[in-house]
C-alpha cells in the first residue's frame, strides 16, 4: 500500500493530537529548540555586538545560514555602566519576545503574571522618561515654558493616584521630566 505525503500528514497529526504525553513531548522539545536558538543568538550578539533580536530575526528569515552583519573584537568588553545597561535591555528584549510568542490574544493569564509584566512594562518607560527629560534638560526652560510645565502638572496632579499607581515612588519625578518635555516641545 501506498501513502501520499498528504495521507502520512493527517495520520500523523490525528497521532498526535490523540496522544496527549506525545504531544507534549513535541511542545517541550520544540521549546528547547526555540530556548537553544535564543541562546544561540545572544551568544552571536556579544560577539558581534549586533542586538540578538535583529540576529533571532534575521535567522528565522533567513535561516541558520545567515551570519552576522558586523564584528568586533572580543577583547572590547570592557565597558561601564552603559554597557552593562545596554546588555541588560538586549537580554530584556529577548525575553519579552519569548513571552510575547508564549501569550495568544485570548490568553488567560494569572493575576500575578500580568501584575509583573505591568511592572515592567512601567518601570522601563520610567527610564525612558527620566532619560528623555535628562536629554531635553540641556536647556533652561524659559519664563513661559516655566508656566507653561506648572500648568500640565497641574493638570496632571488631577491624576496623581494613577502616576503613583504607575511608577510608584517616581512618580513626581516622572510627572515633572514628562511636563518639562511637554512644555519644551509645545511652539
Amino acid at each position: 500500500m501506498k501513502f501520499t505525503k498528504d495521507q502520512i500528514k493527517k495520520i500523523l497529526t490525528e497521532e498526535i493530537d490523540n496522544n496527549r504525553e506525545l504531544s507534549s513531548a513535541i511542545n517541550s522539545l520544540a521549546n528547547k529548540i526555540d530556548d537553544l536558538d535564543i541562546s544561540i543568538d545572544f551568544l552571536a550578539s556579544a560577539i558581534t555586538g549586533e542586538q540578538a533580536l535583529s540576529i533571532g530575526l534575521r535567522q528565522k528569515a533567513l535561516g541558520r545560514v545567515a551570519s552576522a552583519h558586523k564584528t568586533r573584537s572580543l577583547d572590547e568588553g570592557h565597558g561601564g555602566e552603559g554597557s552593562m545597561a545596554r546588555s541588560q535591555l538586549g537580554r530584556t528584549t529577548e525575553l519579552a519576545a519569548m513571552l510575547q510568542s508564549m501569550i495568544q490574544d485570548d490568553s488567560n493569564l494569572e493575576e500575578w503574571v500580568e501584575s509583573k509584566i505591568t511592572k515592567a512594562h512601567d518601570y522601563l518607560s520610567s527610564v525612558l522618561n527620566y532619560m528623555r527629560g535628562e536629554q531635553l534638560s540641556e536647556r533652561e526652560l524659559s519664563k513661559p515654558e516655566k508656566k507653561e510645565k506648572e500648568k500640565i502638572v497641574k493638570g496632571m496632579k488631577k491624576s496623581k493616584k494613577d502616576f503613583e499607581d504607575r511608577y510608584g515612588e517616581e512618580a513626581e519625578s516622572v510627572m515633572y521630566a514628562t511636563a518639562t518635555k511637554m512644555a519644551k516641545e509645545k511652539k
